[in-house]
């Protein structure tokens, strides 16, 4: 493995509240099967058999995984061929192990969000919360530059809003607008009317026919009033831990369509050829600056053989305790706006 993303659904697993754990598998060294965690990351083939090689797989190709739950938090692993999908050669030479080792998750559910739900077309516009998070973060870019749209995306307030204003209008460089609020503005009694002046400006007329929730609790049901008659509320997490509660007026009056979208059900419904033309299509657009990783905060976990020494064997079990606790807090809290990644050394 070159590279290993944490993501908040790794920690969902840990905690044994998601519904798709990593089978037991053998590890070498253990005498019983262990789950080895990990959902996202980047391998690197080293070894292969006869049908890797059928598969068109060659020894140096880089590889994400085409099944959720593969354990990537580990230095190696043998895998199917069946399992693995390659990354074109030819856009290899322009990603980095970071931009490889997303192409999985975030984007994906981004651009399959975007597709899916609503016949989007060019000077659309939608609107979705939590729109900082990496998820949120490739909806503006890839909305701004491949479809077209605009979006109106809804932050936590923070001291250095300006700042994350900026970010957004760098995200949505070459698109026909990118708009920021904070969830305050539209819930506070003083400034709600004034938000939602503000978003009908925006739209102009035009439906906002598409909302993707990643937080549930009043900030979505408060969002959703923005939205036009027979519009799509897809929620794909619920970071407030809170239920979605929708009116019952919205759904009877409104025509209101709440889906919900899970990327490990589009990767079981979808062929391998289908999966890999998606990979191919992030692995593009990235390699063509369309769409940029999130910041990265990698944490880089080595095997020191002195430590393992019988001496050591309870320091060195401390310290990668004390490394695991680390990257779980770092990941609850956000890494201060990065994502963190694994580097096994």
């Amino acid at each position: 493995m070159r590279l290993a993303s944490v993501n908040p659904a790794d920690i969902n697993v840990l905690q044994g509240v998601y519904p798709s754990v990593p089978s037991p598998r053998d590890i070498p060294g253990l005498q019983t099967p262990h789950r080895v965690g990990g959902n996202e990351g980047l391998g690197e083939v080293q070894e292969l058999d006869e049908k890797g090689r059928q598969a068109g797989l060659r020894e140096g190709d880089w590889v994400i995984f085409g099944k959720p739950q593969m354990g990537t938090w580990t230095s190696h692993m043998i895998a199917p061929a069946s399992d693995l999908i390659p990354i074109p050669r030819e856009a290899k030479e322009n990603l980095t192990e970071v931009m490889g080792s997303t192409l999985m998750i975030n984007p994906a559910t981004a651009i399959c969000m975007l597709r899916d739900f609503e016949q989007l077309k060019k000077g659309d516009v939608i609107v979705q919360n939590a729109a900082n998070s990496a998820v949120g973060q490739a909806v503006v870019q890839l909305a701004a530059r491949v479809l077209g749209v605009e979006t109106i995306n809804f932050v936590r307030d923070r001291p250095d809003l300006q700042g994350l204003r900026s970010d957004f209008e760098e995200w949505g460089r070459g698109g026909p607008g990118t708009h920021v609020f904070t969830y305050d503005a539209l819930s506070n009694r003083e400034t709600s009317s004034e938000t939602k002046d503000a978003v009908k400006r925006i739209a102009n007329g035009r439906p906002i026919k598409l909302a993707l929730n990643a937080l549930c609790g009043k900030d979505t049901t408060n969002m959703s009033k923005l939205l036009a008659p027979s519009a799509s509320l897809v929620t794909y997490g619920a970071m407030s831990r809170s239920p979605l509660s929708l009116p019952a007026s919205l759904l009877i009056f409104r025509d209101l369509k709440a889906r919900g979208f899970w990327m490990s059900t589009w990767y079981a419904m979808h062929t391998r050829q289908e999966r890999a033309a998606l990979t191919a299509e992030l692995a593009h657009w990235y390699a063509q600056a369309i769409l940029a990783p999130p910041k990265a905060n990698i944490i880089t976990l080595t095997h020191d053989h002195e430590q393992q020494s019988l001496s050591g064997e309870a320091q060195g079990e401390k310290r990668h305790v004390d490394q695991a606790g680390r990257i779980i807090s770092e990941t609850m809290q956000g890494s201060q706006g990065a994502k963190t990644f694994l580097k096994f050394q």
